[in-house]
């Protein structure tokens, strides 16, 4: 399995991106030339990589490139770097409106600590975006951070090791943990979300299947395909690949908290 020790930061060069010079580790920064570049770079990159583009047009208003560019390639967080001030409310709305994943304003947030700490909000943002459209209603506060720890493992291409490391916990406190939220055990859980970050890839027209495999941690397609059958009973449609995975989750999680009732005492116990 892909383990992603690195978070490239592809910083697309502009002179006022010039502040972007270095950052703490686990970012690593890579300057490209250009819009080209970028994509080109985006269509194989894991989703553990950031695009950090420079959001202000040079005639004035938001640079619409930046809304195409995360139309492109959704599970890759991409950071806006704007200039902001008090009259750029609107402008701020509409890049959260284009779901840029955050934004760094230059005019404040230059040093280096600033930046990677954007950068760990952005982390992942994407999946974690997808997976609370749907989360179950009943999903408590602590089942939605194993959900976030989890989506944060499966782009840096971890499993339930990693996803005890991730929350600071042993593996046996993880797994209770996930029982008393109603999930599923750490290992498949994690296996569930990795899969349904393939499936989101699987939507992405810019990658091939094997590519998003890959990117979502399978080391051939045909693993991939494996575990589509081993969660959901069959192959996913790259059209809505993610959806349908997701129901198949859902569905899980359902039968889980109904065997979970069962189970509990009744009254008259």
């Amino acid at each position: 399995m892909r383990r992603t020790e690195v978070r490239t930061v592809l910083v697309l060069s502009s002179p006022r991106l010039d502040f972007v010079r270095e950052l703490p580790a686990p970012h690593s920064i890579h300057r490209v030339d250009g819009w080209d570049e970028l994509r080109a770079r985006l269509r194989t990159a894991p989703p553990s990589t950031f695009a950090m583009v420079d959001a202000d047009a040079p005639g004035g208003g938001l640079d619409g490139r930046v809304r195409e560019l995360v139309e492109r390639f959704p599970m890759n967080p991409v950071v806006a770097v704007v200039e902001l001030g008090p009259d750029r409310a609107l402008d701020l709305r509409e890049l959260l409106r284009w779901k840029v994943s955050e934004v760094v304003n230059s005019r404040a947030e230059t040093l280096p600590i600033a930046v990677a700490h954007r950068l760990g909000r952005a982390h992942a943002r994407p999946l974690k975006l997808r997976l609370e459209a749907v989360a179950p209603p009943r999903a408590t506060h602590d089942g939605m951070t194993l959900l976030y720890a989890a989506a944060e493992v499966a782009v840096e291409g971890g499993g339930a090791t990693e996803l005890a490391r991730r929350l600071g916990a042993r593996p046996r406190t993880v797994a209770g943990w996930c029982a008393r939220v109603g999930f599923p055990p750490p290992r498949r859980l994690q296996a569930w979300v990795r899969l349904m970050l393939a499936a989101a890839l699987l939507e992405d027209p810019e990658r091939t299947v094997r590519g998003a495999a890959a990117a979502g941690g399978y080391s051939t397609d045909h693993s991939l395909r494996r575990a589509m059958r081993e969660l959901t009973g069959g192959l996913l449609p790259r059209e809505r690949a993610f959806d349908v995975a997701a129901a198949a989750f859902s569905a899980e999680l359902g039968s889980l908290h109904q065997e979970r009732k069962r189970n509990l005492p009744s009254e008259g116990d």
